[in-house]
């Protein structure tokens, strides 16, 4: 791992911790210098942590359960300082080419033996059985070729992860923002209801917020390789969380249309209902409740058509789709390593 990267991830820790905890006023709790560090507390939850973390790696295990037991040995790999260094390489054959041009070929054998590349070590071994050059080459780029496959299934592994985790930081956020709105005034204006929550869960609906936010700050801008810029970009995405708030608000309008067409069902029933009783009241309330209702179900089945195909073509799929994916070819042979060619007589 680059130590400079690492650096970068630390320093960034270490600049949120000292904003949440610098408190120069000291207004109480557990005070070392100018920090507050009772303040962390409010940073810390176990279900947040748990819907963020858990749900990252149910989905990775889910999708990759043969690589998912893998994680302990791509830590260590990732913790690693001593990075690949090419220049090692140049000299070892730089070496051998040497030993090979004064005592021959067979001299590379014990030299085979002492290296720790497996790689490498097989490369000089099939120099030493005198094995063509093109053979050599081929059976060579066919590892690294299956390596770098192999590889890459890894690297979609954590990809995975990394696609899972705003999500999940979403959805701990959005479940805070709402817990914290319900038992607001705002919401009270609207519902004419009043929701009181016990402390416990006004401090859980805090913590998923607050948890959800850092996973989107350190993980929406994962597309970058700068630790500066990866950073922005999420700060920019949390920005906009408040569009997933509004997205929420647009989804309610069903509900609105769904109030409508009773509203006007029973206006239509009312109306019905004006010509008073005897046959005559009976006939125009029959004529009135089959145009009405008719008329109510159909211009409100065409609003419900419009507006879910809007939320589902606008909202959802501008927020949660991504085009791209390979063609489609169906029964088709796999030719990766062999190339049949027809003859035509």
């Amino acid at each position: 791992m680059n130590i400079v990267y690492l650096l970068g991830i630390v320093l960034a820790f270490v600049f949120v911790i000292f904003g949440i905890t610098f408190d120069p006023g000291g207004t109480g709790g557990l005070m070392v210098g100018p920090f507050n560090l009772d303040t962390l507390i409010n940073f810390v939850d176990p279900t947040s942590i748990l819907i963020v973390l858990g749900g990252t790696l149910a989905v990775v295990v889910a999708c990759y359960p043969k690589l998912a037991k893998s994680f302990p040995k791509h830590f260590k790999i990732m913790l690693r300082l001593d990075a690949f260094n090419p220049e090692q390489y140049v000299d070892k054959l730089t070496e051998l080419a040497q030993i090979a041009r004064k005592n021959g070929l067979l001299a590379l054998e014990e030299k085979a033996k002492e290296q720790e590349d497996p790689f490498f070590q097989q490369a000089i071994m099939l120099i030493v059985d005198a094995n063509d050059p093109d053979r050599v080459r081929n059976i060579l780029e066919n590892d690294i070729e299956q390596t770098s496959e192999r590889h890459q299934e890894v690297i979609a592994m954590y990809e995975r992860g990394s696609n899972a985790a705003p999500a999940f930081g979403m959805i701990g956020t959005l479940i805070g923002l709402i817990l914290m709105l319900l038992p607001s005034s705002l919401f009270y204006s609207i519902s004419q209801m009043t929701i009181v929550f016990p402390p416990a869960l006004q401090t859980l609906s805090k913590g998923l917020a607050i948890i959800g936010a850092v996973g989107i700050l350190l993980m929406s801008g994962r597309s970058s390789k700068n630790p500066g810029l990866r950073i922005a970009l999420g700060a920019y995405d949390l920005y906009n969380i408040t569009g997933r708030l509004s997205d929420v608000l647009s989804y309610s309008r069903l509900l609105a249309l769904g109030l409508a067409t009773g509203v006007i069902a029973s206006v239509v029933n009312q109306m019905g209902s004006m010509a008073g009783k005897g046959i005559f009241g009976a006939i125009v309330f029959i004529i009135v409740f089959i145009i009405g209702h008719v008329f109510n179900l159909a211009i409100n089945l065409l609003g419900a058509y419009v507006h879910t195909n809007r939320l589902q073509y606008v909202e959802f799929f501008g927020k949660f789709y991504e085009g791209g994916g390979r063609e489609f070819h169906p029964l088709r042979a796999d030719t990766k390593y062999v190339d049949i060619k027809e003859e035509t007589k």
